[in-house]
């Protein structure tokens, strides 16, 4: 039981050491980390080029990014359902609507990941148990 802990913390402490310490760039290319929060590699990209650049539109995420406005909007979508992006409503002056997007912080990714993987393992564990 002690070691099963053990072996838990380490683990742990791996997974935030790579999703925090580790460059993005590194831990977060490749299709290995876009295949676990189901969006492409192209939406990784558009994540990191989001990082840091503060609230924007879809047309001038595009231009960052140098995409087509559907492609752009498509992408935004699967980040968001990851939990990279978030939206934000904004109001014109006189009436109307758009929306801006900002790209989630690394660590807060990072953490809800390790909460999600928490939970994941908690159900497995469960399932397994009521095998014979």
């Amino acid at each position: 039981m002690h070691f099963q802990r053990h072996e838990r913390d380490a683990e742990e402490r791996s997974i935030k050491t790579l999703l925090l310490v580790s460059p993005l760039s590194h831990w977060m290319s490749g299709s290995t980390i876009a295949r676990l929060l189901y969006v492409e590699d192209k939406d990784i990209k558009l994540y990191l080029s989001l990082l840091g650049s503060g609230p924007k539109k879809v047309g001038d995420i595009a231009s960052m990014v140098k995409q087509d406005y559907t492609t752009t909007y498509n992408s935004i979508q699967r980040c968001m359902r990851a939990g990279l992006v978030f939206r934000d409503k904004k109001t014109y002056r006189r009436g109307g609507r758009y929306y801006v997007y900002e790209a989630v912080e690394p660590k807060d990714v990072a953490r809800r990941s390790l909460d999600a993987l928490e939970q994941w393992k908690v159900k497995v564990n469960e399932e397994l148990e009521k095998r014979p």
